[in-house]
C-alpha cells in the first residue's frame, strides 16, 4: 500500500526507530531524529501538506482554509503600508472563504494594489519558497512580474 509522503514523515522514521537503540515509545518521542530533519525538504513538506488537505472532508477543509485565510490576513495587516485601506479591502473579502485579501506594490510604477488570491493557490506558491516574494502583472503599468505580492508564512 502506497501511503505517499506519509511514509517519509511517519512510517520510515518509526522503522528506523525499531532498528535503533530506542527501547520504548517515550524514548522515541524524546529522540530528535524522527522526521524533523526531513521538514527542510520543501517539496516533501508541500506534498505532505496537500495530501493531508485532500484527505479532509469538504466542511473541514473549508473551515481549515478559512482559518489559514484569517492568519494570513492578520499578518498582512501588520506589514501593510496602509493598514486602513487594507482593512477596507479585507472587509470586502470577508465572505469569500476561498480567497485571501493581500496588499501588493508594483516595483515599476509604485502603485499599491489590493488583490484577492485563491487561498490554495497562494499556499502552493508560498510553501516551496517561503522567503521569496510572489510576482504578478501590475494592473497599472501592465508590466509582467512587476507586482510584488508578499509571501506570508502562515503557520509561524
Amino acid at each position: 500500500m502506497d501511503l505517499g509522503v506519509f511514509d517519509d514523515f511517519v512510517v520510515n522514521p518509526l522503522r528506523e526507530a525499531l532498528h535503533s537503540d530506542i527501547k520504548n515509545f517515550q524514548d522515541y518521542i524524546k529522540n530528535p531524529i524522527k522526521y524533523y530533519d526531513r521538514v527542510n525538504d520543501a517539496d516533501l513538506l508541500s506534498r505532505l501538506w496537500f495530501e493531508s488537505l485532500d484527505e479532509l472532508n469538504t466542511e473541514t477543509r473549508l473551515l481549515f482554509l478559512y482559518n489559514i485565510k484569517g492568519d494570513i490576513e492578520k499578518k498582512m495587516e501588520k506589514q501593510s503600508r496602509y493598514p486602513n485601506e487594507y482593512e477596507v479591502h479585507r472587509f470586502k473579502c470577508r465572505s469569500k472563504y476561498g480567497v485571501v485579501a493581500l496588499e501588493a506594490i508594483c516595483m515599476d510604477c509604485n502603485l499599491d494594489s489590493y488583490i484577492e488570491f485563491d487561498v490554495v493557490e497562494y499556499i502552493k506558491r508560498v510553501i516551496p519558497y517561503p522567503h521569496r516574494q510572489i510576482t504578478d502583472k501590475c494592473e497599472g503599468c501592465q508590466k509582467t512580474n512587476s507586482l510584488i505580492i508578499p509571501s506570508i508564512w502562515f503557520w509561524q
